[in-house]
């Protein structure tokens, strides 16, 4: 059980503590760093060291005072006990404050021991200055000025190398109760937690298993919150372990009125994650709401919204193509009304007409086309066009748009667009033949003409492929078009003899 004896002695070191802080107050140690010491030497690391001398000794002197009022009114024996249990909570904190000032003290004699060689330095030509700002005890610390290299809104590890004053479980004890501010929305105690200088915002050893307090209160929705922090300089542009930034998470959690608010402190709406994917690219997707999706859209820059996600998503480069795919046409319009380019390829090679094979692919042709999309263009591995891949997939629909636009352009003939031979010679009839849509066989075939004798590097015809697939009627429909059946391909195999192989033989008789 403490004892007043205890508690005296424990105020016998908190005042020789005091003793030396204010000496150095009194010598004005500070004042003369600053006069012979140009800013330019140590100035951020000697500022924040300041800072924290400042802050410990006016909280020190504040514990001090009340103990000391506390332990006067111990001289009546009735009121002992009640005093006695107030101060054994007080010395409870009372430990780590004395290991803080013991740090301070070391502190302090470097300063004095500095002092013998400051006071031999020739005084700088600006010591007429400094000396009136010095003449000023109660300026407050914030409007001493930077060095000019300072920078008040940094990620840098360096910004963040001031000397550990603190205990390091008094420092975890004041994070963990920030975070924990943070998501029950209690703005006091927040606002209390970043008044200590030791809980900087952008340094990652204050971050809550890698998550900055900013991507914390952006997640709980609540926008005084997320203020409070930015007011406090928080990056509005940090990001968690999969690279999503405040405004990622924002528009994917459907906080349209969050997405607001990050766009108008200066949020960067084409910063991307670890998949190369910006905000936009998800909204475009159908990740958040329309009223997101319009504000996003409009805060992007027309320059940077076709800009490719890169290697990791080969499938849909761009927001445009993430609308597409998502099916999402009223979004991917808008986009291309907002100069979106066309003409965006992924690792194949392909543009986004050669995705045919979407329920929405016939209406997003349409689109493409009246946007300028290129209908002769040619993927990297086959060297496809997108009228080989609706013609292999039976696109009946998508065929005829593709066809009337390749003409339309003027630089091929009609025959040349409906013969076009992709690397392995594979026309647009071979490819619906080998799918077995009759009808869109019976289109290039009767409507465009397409040659039924032409063959493949491996010497197949359309009639070949339709045999080799067991497509019945679209082989006796080609039959009656002027296809042999006994015409060999280089392997020497008819197409009579890869009906009888595959069980076909009735494609023969009359």
């Amino acid at each position: 059980m403490l004892d007043p004896f205890t508690i005296l002695a424990t105020i016998n070191t908190l005042t020789s503590i005091l003793v030396e802080l204010n000496k150095v107050r009194e010598r004005d140690l500070l004042a003369q760093r600053h006069r012979l010491v140009p800013a330019s030497d140590d100035g951020i690391s000697l500022a924040r060291l300041e800072e924290l001398l400042i802050n410990n000794c006016d909280k020190l002197k504040e514990d001090a005072d009340k103990l000391h009022r506390q332990l006067q009114k111990m001289s009546k024996p009735e009121n002992r006990g009640e005093h006695l249990m107030n101060h054994v909570k007080l010395l409870v904190k009372l430990r780590p404050l004395q290991q803080s000032h013991d740090a301070i003290k070391e502190r302090l004699k470097e300063f004095q021991h500095q002092k013998l060689s400051w006071d031999r330095q020739t005084i700088s030509g600006n010591i007429l200055f400094l000396m009136r700002r010095a003449s000023e005890p109660n300026a407050p610390h914030s409007q001493l000025e930077e060095p000019r290299t300072a920078c008040t809104r940094t990620t840098s590890f360096s910004a963040f190398s001031a000397p550990p004053v603190l205990n390091s479980g008094v420092h975890e004890s004041r994070l963990k109760s920030l975070f924990v501010a943070i998501r029950t929305g209690n703005l006091e105690d927040v606002q209390r937690n970043l008044e200590y200088s030791d809980i900087q915002l952008n340094d990652p050893s204050t971050f809550e298993q890698n998550l900055p307090a900013i991507l914390v209160a952006v997640k709980t929705g609540r926008i005084k919150m997320v203020e409070l922090l930015l007011q406090h300089n928080a990056d509005i542009s940090l990001k968690n372990p999969e690279g999503q930034s405040a405004l990622h998470i924002a528009s994917l959690s459907r906080a349209d009125d969050m997405v607001d608010f990050l766009l108008e402190k200066g949020a960067n709406p084409q910063i991307s994650d670890n998949y190369g994917r910006t905000p936009l690219w998800y909204a475009a997707y159908g990740k958040c709401s329309d009223r997101a999706f319009n504000a996003l859209l409009h805060a992007h820059k027309p320059t940077g919204i076709s800009e490719s996600c890169g290697e990791s998503d080969d499938k849909m480069p761009t927001p445009l193509w993430a609308a597409a795919a998502g099916g999402l046409l009223g979004r991917a319009s808008a986009l291309l009304n907002h100069d979106d380019d066309v003409s965006v390829r992924d690792k194949n090679g392909r543009i986004l007409l050669h995705r045919t094979e979407w329920a929405t692919s016939a209406t997003l042709t349409e689109l493409l086309l009246n946007h300028g999309a290129d209908p002769w263009t040619k993927d990297n591995l086959g060297k496809r066009l997108p009228l080989h891949r609706a013609a292999e997939q039976g696109r009946l629909d998508i065929c005829v748009q593709l066809l009337e636009a390749m003409i339309q352009l003027g630089t091929r003939s009609r025959a040349e667009a409906v013969n076009v031979q992709d690397s392995q010679g594979l026309t647009p009839l071979m490819c619906a033949a080998l799918n077995g849509s009759l009808p869109l066989v019976v289109y290039l075939a009767k409507v465009w003409n397409a040659d039924v004798t032409l063959q493949d590097i491996h010497g197949n015809d359309a009639f070949y492929c339709a045999c080799a697939k067991g497509h019945d009627p679209v082989a006796v429909f080609l039959l009656g078009s002027g296809a042999s059946i006994n015409r060999g391909n280089l392997d020497g195999n008819t197409p009579l003899h890869i009906a009888a192989t595959h069980g076909h033989e009735k494609i023969d008789d009359p």
